[in-house]
């Protein structure tokens, strides 16, 4: 993933869309039962500053069973969203 985010034709905050769709990316293996092609990462908290990748984050932890840190990074997540310009319907429904 470093390569690709070090290239000359890199666009603005390239490296950290490229980290939120990691997170994404592995949240789906763990989902599929293939959670040892993701070993044990931690997001970082420049990351968790980022809506997209608090959430990715939360269904990570859904998929590993480990769901009283996934209700934090929910609840962080909720509040991000909240107060986002867009304030989009991710959370419309969600009772966290």
């Amino acid at each position: 993933m470093k390569s690709l985010a070090d290239t000359p034709f890199e666009a603005p905050n390239e490296a950290g869309d490229l980290r939120v769709n990691a997170t994404a990316t592995d949240a789906q293996l763990a989902w599929s039962g293939k959670q040892h092609l993701v070993g044990d990462k931690k997001t970082s908290r420049e990351d968790l500053d980022v809506f997209e990748s608090t959430f990715n984050a939360a269904c990570l932890c859904i998929a590993t069973n480990k769901f009283g840190q996934a209700a934090v990074l929910l609840k962080r997540a909720r509040r991000m969203n909240m107060l986002a310009p867009y304030n989009s319907d991710v959370f419309a429904n969600c009772k966290v």
